[in-house]
């Protein structure tokens, strides 16, 4: 049997850097606590709180009567609202932001954009991601457009500036910008997706299109990861799996070609 591993498998530049400074900091001695899940990954998850890290989804799990001055609050790579930046910061504990740089740029965008544009956010608006990315807006009224039936179905008029999810689909991306510019002619297309995961999207489409199965290795909430299984699904038989444990080796048997992917995040 013949495996291929893709050349780009394996974390992204951002999410490498949110996991070394939580290593950094648990080896340093003092607290740590990960505000959302730091990586999509229960093994490395696990260790970091092993080690002594704590991983909070809600400021109101932090206790109002603890003692944060030698705490360390980590920002994941996905970044935060506003809002939720300023309750971090008025916990009095040390706040470290790792939202990747690709992430920030895009909230960038939103911020001075919005003062003259309506601002179309494309992406899961359930991903913490594009949760942070709306709440740059001041204003109320951006738009989150997640499919090609949402962008079909959106009223849009006037001046509109679009942004896109860092891990969203290509191929989705493009059809959505183009119903977009259709609607609205003068739309100003930002392509914030990160050239890492296209990169990763094309590689794997190419890989599996030989492939006699498609394994990829990351978190079931990992965007990255689902649309990697997603779009080697189109060629070849793929599975997401968090752990080798998961893997059924009965299904892998007369197989002549798999790929082993691992997920960016």
């Amino acid at each position: 049997m013949k495996i291929t591993v893709p050349k780009t498998s394996g974390f992204c530049y951002g999410v490498s850097l949110a996991v070394k400074e939580a290593e950094s900091v648990l080896k340093a001695g003092k607290s740590l606590i990960m505000y959302g899940e730091i990586v999509h990954n229960p093994d490395v998850v696990s260790d970091l709180e092993r080690k002594g890290g704590r991983t909070v989804e809600e400021l109101e799990q932090i206790g109002k009567d603890e003692v944060l001055d030698d705490t360390v609050l980590l920002i994941r790579a996905h970044g935060v609202s506003k809002q939720t930046h300023k309750k971090l910061v008025g916990t009095g504990a040390e706040v470290r932001d790792k939202a990747c740089p690709k992430v920030k740029k895009v909230q960038e965008i939103v911020s001075e954009e919005e003062k003259g544009r309506q601002i179309v956010i494309v992406g899961n608006p359930h991903h913490p991601e594009v949760i942070g990315i709306l709440g740059q807006c001041e204003k109320e009224g951006a738009t989150v457009i997640g499919s090609v039936f949402e962008a079909e179905e959106a009223r849009l008029t006037g001046d509109i500036s679009v942004v896109v999810q860092t891990t969203f689909n290509g191929e989705v991306f493009e059809r959505i910008k183009n119903i977009l510019v259709e609607k609205c002619p003068q739309a100003v297309i930002f392509n914030t997706m990160c050239p890492a995961t296209n990169i990763r999207q094309q590689e794997i489409s190419r890989l599996s299109e030989n492939a006699d199965g498609v394994i990829v290795l990351g978190g079931k909430k990992s965007s990255n990861s689902l649309k990697l299984c997603e779009i080697a699904g189109k060629n070849a038989p793929s599975e997401l799996v968090e752990k080798i444990g998961e893997i059924d080796l009965e299904k892998l048997r007369g197989k002549n070609n798999i790929v082993v992917c691992g997920g960016s995040s």
